[in-house]
């Protein structure tokens, strides 16, 4: 399914409509974007949000802990997820603002659907929580027509033997362009076997991830959906692509151009048609052509092209989309040359970087814990695995600031106050579990206490 530059409000708000509900909020946008021509020619949203997507998400997890079986498993769905779609996940919440990450059983494994703001929209919530929305599961294109299976899921009450609980309430819909089908589902086969309506008991929330990004629309600061980070930087975006079109054209105008006399082209026919043109392969020929008198009947003309110039003018446009987002320079401009001497400077050059990934990650944590929830009330209801305790946590990684130097001189600097040892470096440089690490400080020490003038091989 693919996304494309087009919102799909109407066909989603007649959704609502036919489960009783109507949209809450609105998807912000502005006139110059580029997400969509990623794949055409380049696109700055989408190379800054990629480029933030990988910094925030390398080296990092969020690991499950527990005892159990279901600790376990939902354990190696976090790091599958981690692994195949955390970065789909987070960098469309920073291109379009929002995302939802809906999960689902289909009898093998648990699929986990990526839907981005133009996809979705909110129609209940309760503050800042989405408690109903519809989406776009699936689009086709047959005989000129675009067809739609989409899904709206809401959170309500029912009486329970304990009193009041909660459930989540799926209906299924299909549209052709922008109207609904009502019941029908036999456009396709897969449609067909969809379930049409069902619910999940005893829940407290909805069964989905939802990343809203860290952007902030001054005027509506209370928006219920997130804005695009690059929101505000409309402008340098199109002067980016004006600068890139005239490189582009310089280019092709500084190819080598001859200037000949007239007589020199001769006149082919085709059919009835004349052509007047040079012999391919004679310009050389040509060019050594004297005419009376000695004046050349042939001149060149091949004007320079202001390469560096309008790299340093697209420089100077990156850099505002980045002010713009709320970054330091270097994530898609060109790196600042600056000789850090420790990591308390390289912090102070990347402060409004590291801001920025501190909020995206506090949002990324509500999406996996919103998952790992729904991963559980699912294992519970299609009795996957054997219920039991687990709990989530989020190891994020700081190395798009941090070199190793650092990190050893931290730990060093440790081990003179007491606060680290061989061990802790053992961990950190080689990765090993606590048995391991423990062993081998010990096996060293031994070794050397043996044989004081013999070095233990690590």
């Amino acid at each position: 399914m693919g996304i494309s530059d087009i919102f799909l409000t109407p066909i989603i708000e007649r959704v609502a409509e036919a489960v009783g509900k109507q949209i809450q909020g609105e998807t912000r946008s502005q006139r110059h974007r580029d997400f969509d021509r990623k794949g055409e020619t380049y696109s700055v949203e989408s190379e800054i949000s990629e480029a933030l997507a990988d910094l925030m998400l390398m080296f990092s997890s969020a690991p499950v802990t527990g005892s159990g079986e279901r600790a376990a498993w939902l354990d190696a769905l976090s790091g599958d997820f981690f692994r195949k779609q955390a970065k789909a996940a987070v960098s469309a919440s920073f291109v379009h603002g929002d995302v939802i990450v809906v999960p689902s059983w289909n009898g093998r494994n648990v699929q986990n659907v990526v839907v981005p703001s133009p996809m979705f929209e909110v129609t209940s919530c309760a503050g800042d929580e989405i408690t109903g929305c519809a989406y776009v599961v699936d689009e086709k294109e047959w005989k000129g027509s675009t067809y739609r299976l989409l899904q709206a899921v809401e959170l309500v009450p029912y009486e329970s033997h304990g009193g009041k609980a909660y459930a989540n309430r799926y209906r299924m819909f299909t549209s052709c362009n922008d109207s609904l089908l009502g019941g029908s589902f036999a456009a396709f086969p897969e449609w067909e076997e969809a379930e049409r309506e069902w619910f999940v008991p005893n829940v407290d929330r909805l069964l989905i991830g939802r990343m809203k990004s860290p952007a902030i629309d001054p005027t509506r600061p209370n928006s219920i959906k997130g804005l695009p980070i690059c929101y505000g930087a409309g402008e340098p975006i199109r002067q980016i692509h004006r600068l890139l079109d005239q490189m582009s054209a310089e280019f092709e105008l500084s190819e080598k151009a001859i200037m000949a006399d007239k007589r020199l082209f001769q006149t082919t026919w085709y059919g009835d048609e004349a052509h007047v043109e040079l012999p391919r392969g004679r310009e050389r020929l040509y060019m050594t052509t004297k005419g009376i008198g000695g004046e050349p009947q042939i001149h060149e003309w091949a004007p320079s092209i202001r390469h560096q110039a309008y790299l340093e003018a697209i420089d100077k446009q990156e850099r505002l989309v980045e002010r713009a987002v709320g970054v330091s320079p270097g994530i898609i401009s060109a790196a600042n040359d600056f000789n850090y001497q420790n990591i308390d400077n390289v912090r102070k050059g990347m402060q409004r970087t590291v801001a920025f990934m501190e909020s995206a990650r506090n949002s990324a944590e509500v999406m996996l814990s919103g998952l790992s929830y729904a991963w559980d009330v699912l294992a519970n209801y299609h009795g996957i695995t054997p219920m039991g305790q687990w709990e989530q946590s989020f190891d994020w990684s700081d190395d798009y600031i941090e070199t190793f130097g650092d990190m050893r001189d931290a730990i060093i600097a440790g081990e003179a106050i007491g606060a680290t040892d061989a061990f802790d470096y053992r961990k950190w440089l080689y990765g090993e579990t606590d048995e391991t690490a423990a062993e081998r400080v010990a096996a060293i020490k031994a070794q050397r206490e043996a044989n004081p003038t013999v070095l233990m091989p690590l």
